[in-house]
C-alpha cells in the first residue's frame, strides 16, 4: 500500500468543506487534514437564510433575523405570516473569516490554494492531481466542489440572482421581509415557477432576489430583477452594493462511489421542496466530524425516505399541473400552522406536524392523483 501524506482531504473551501474542517478542529484527533480551494480571495458572495430551529456555531455570523414575514399570492394582496422561530440572515464573508481564523491556528489542518484536475480511486487511497502537476494522496477524500449533474423529472434546478442595494430613501413597506412574492407570475407567459425575495438588512439596505425553478440564463433573471427594482423604488433611488447568483439542484441526489474512501457531497443535503442548505450542512458536518474522530468513518447526509417521497410527489404534481402549482405552494403557507411548516421544511418535524400538513394542504385531489399514479404505474 502506498503511504498517504494526508489523512483527510477536503476538496472545496465553501460552506460544506469549511464547516466540516471547523468542527474537526474542536475534536480530539491526530488526522492530517488538508483543504484545497481554487479561489484566491474570499468575499461576501452568498447569503444564507433559513429558520433557526436550534442554536448553531455561527450565530455571530447572523446580522439580522425576523419572526414575521410577508407572502404574496398570485393576487395583489399580501399576508403576514408569524412564527416563534426566527428566520435568519447570515453573511458569507463573516462565516468564511470565522472559520479561516480558527483553522489557521490548528496544527493538523492546512489550507492549500489550487485547482483539482483529476481524482483517481485506488483500493486503499485516493490520488488527486492538481493544476500545478503535483499529486496529493489521501486516505479519505470529501469532495464538496459543485459539478455539472443531470437532473431527471420531476426534479428541477433552482436558479437565483440577487442584488444587495443601498438607498437614501426609507421604504416603510419593506420593513418586513417578503419571503415569497408570487404575484410576478401573473405577468410571465410561461409555466416556470418564479418568486421574489426582499430582505430588509438595515433601514436603508435591502437584498432583492429573483428565483426560478428552471435552468434559465442568469442574464434573463438579472434583467427581470433590475426592471422590478426600478419599478418599486425608482431607477435613480438606489446604489448597487453587490450581486450574487447560483444554481441549486432541487433533486434527490444519490452519491455513488466505488469505495468507501471517497464521498461526493454536492447538493445531497438539500430538501427539494425548499432549497435551504446552510442549517442542513451544519447538521451533517457535526455528525460527520464526530464519526471521523471517534468511529473513523465518513458519513453522507441522510434525508429520510419519507421526506424524499413527499418532496417527489410535490414536485411531480407541480410538473403535471403547472397551472395549479402557485395555488398549491401558497396554500402551504396560508392553510398550515407556520411552526409545523417550518419544522417540516427543516427535517425536524414530529408526527403531529406532518399530520397537520397532510390534513390541511390543498388542493388535495391533485396530490392524491399523483400519489395514486406513482404507486400503481
Amino acid at each position: 500500500m502506498l503511504k498517504t501524506d494526508i489523512d483527510i482531504l477536503i476538496l472545496g473551501g465553501g460552506c460544506t468543506g469549511l464547516s466540516l474542517a471547523y468542527y474537526l478542529s474542536f475534536l480530539p484527533n491526530n488526522f492530517n487534514i488538508l483543504i484545497i480551494e481554487h479561489k484566491t480571495l474570499y468575499n461576501n458572495d452568498k447569503t444564507w437564510c433559513g429558520w433557526r430551529t436550534k442554536n448553531h456555531a455561527f450565530i455571530k455570523c447572523c446580522k439580522t433575523f425576523w419572526y414575521s414575514f410577508y407572502i404574496k399570492k398570485a393576487n395583489p394582496y399580501y399576508s403576514i405570516i408569524n412564527s416563534s422561530i426566527p428566520y435568519e440572515y447570515i453573511r458569507s464573508i463573516i462565516f468564511y473569516k470565522t472559520i479561516l481564523n480558527r483553522i489557521q491556528n490548528i496544527y493538523n489542518i492546512q489550507y492549500y490554494n489550487n485547482k483539482i484536475i483529476n481524482i483517481t480511486e485506488y483500493k486503499n487511497y485516493i490520488s488527486i492531481k492538481l493544476n500545478n502537476g503535483k499529486y496529493k494522496n489521501a486516505r479519505w477524500v470529501i469532495d464538496t466542489i459543485p459539478k455539472q449533474i443531470k437532473i431527471y423529472s420531476p426534479w428541477k434546478w433552482q436558479t437565483f440572482f440577487g442584488i444587495e442595494l443601498y438607498s437614501n430613501n426609507i421604504f416603510n413597506f419593506f420593513s418586513k421581509p417578503y419571503l415569497m412574492n408570487f404575484y410576478i407570475n401573473k405577468y410571465l407567459k410561461y409555466n416556470n415557477f418564479n418568486f421574489i425575495y426582499i430582505l430588509p438588512i438595515k433601514k436603508n439596505k435591502f437584498l432583492f432576489e429573483w428565483t426560478i425553478f428552471s435552468n434559465k440564463d442568469i442574464f434573463i433573471i438579472n434583467n427581470l430583477l433590475i426592471f422590478y427594482i426600478n419599478l418599486k423604488i425608482g431607477i435613480y433611488n438606489y446604489q448597487i452594493l453587490r450581486k450574487e447568483t447560483g444554481h441549486i439542484p432541487m433533486a434527490n441526489i444519490k452519491n455513488k462511489t466505488k469505495i468507501n474512501n471517497l464521498a461526493k457531497l454536492y447538493g445531497c443535503y438539500i430538501r427539494t421542496s425548499n432549497g435551504f442548505s446552510f442549517h442542513e450542512i451544519q447538521n451533517w458536518a457535526i455528525k460527520c466530524a464526530y464519526n471521523i474522530s471517534i468511529n473513523k468513518k465518513i458519513i453522507l447526509p441522510n434525508i429520510p425516505y419519507f421526506f424524499i417521497f413527499l418532496d417527489y410527489i410535490f414536485m411531480k404534481t407541480i410538473e403535471i399541473y403547472p397551472t395549479i402549482s402557485l395555488v398549491l405552494y401558497t396554500n402551504i403557507f396560508y392553510k398550515i400552522n407556520s411552526n409545523s411548516l417550518i419544522y417540516f421544511f427543516t427535517n425536524t418535524s414530529k408526527i403531529l406536524d406532518i399530520l397537520n400538513i397532510l390534513f390541511f394542504i390543498k388542493p388535495k385531489l391533485f396530490l392524491l392523483y399523483t400519489i395514486f399514479m406513482n404507486l400503481f404505474k
